[in-house]
């Protein structure tokens, strides 16, 4: 009898309380949207369930892959930066982490030419046009004075993205409107403006 209480009370005593923290929870949110246009951005913040929000360390995955360097609760996204979203978050005083659902950014397929800032203050803006699946292909920019002079070219600019920004500096060129046409490799042409000051 002495020897069997003696195991029950060596047993009772093994057990130990271990104090067990709920995971944080995570939101992660765009706005003011998923689906961009060129010259557009959307930010995603993170909203963690952690207090004080100094124990929170984030850690933002782009496609499954840690985008280094971003470890706030906030990342601006544009048209280049087109794919899928989420964010871990670990509550640094007790280890426990947890992380958000996929936010996908996609684009807006359009048939517009895209070219801004338009007025330009400095001569220098962006140009884009939608190549749909952002398979590879090249496009073709000129542009032309009011009096239709050839002032750019680009031949066979690369694309490889959904929407491709092609950076212009004609900050040399004089104030005035300027004529933008764009060639597709597949035959496809566009025309624009833009004026610049």
């Amino acid at each position: 009898v002495l020897f069997l209480l003696g195991v029950v009370l060596a047993s009772v005593l093994t057990y130990v309380l271990v104090p067990v923290s709920a995971r944080p929870t995570i939101t992660l949110t765009a706005s003011p949207y998923t689906k961009l246009f060129p010259g557009y951005t959307t930010t995603l913040t993170a909203t963690s369930s952690i207090t004080p929000a100094s124990n929170a360390a984030y850690v933002w995955y782009f496609n499954n892959a840690i985008l280094p360097g971003v470890n706030g609760t906030s990342y601006v996204v544009d048209v280049n930066k087109l794919g899928d979203y989420k964010v871990m978050v670990t509550d640094i005083s007790n280890g426990c982490n947890n992380t958000s659902s996929i936010v996908n950014i996609s684009d807006s397929a359009s048939d517009k030419l895209w070219i801004w800032p338009s007025p330009s203050p400095n001569g220098i803006f962006t140009i884009s046009y939608y190549n749909p699946g952002g398979s590879a292909t090249t496009q073709d920019i000129t542009i032309y004075d009011s009096r239709g002079g050839k002032v750019y070219a680009f031949k066979d600019f690369p694309v490889s993205q959904a929407y491709q920004l092609l950076r212009v500096d004609m900050s040399r060129n004089a104030a005035g409107l300027y004529y933008v046409i764009l060639r597709v490799k597949d035959g496809t042409k566009k025309t624009g403006t833009v004026v610049i000051r």
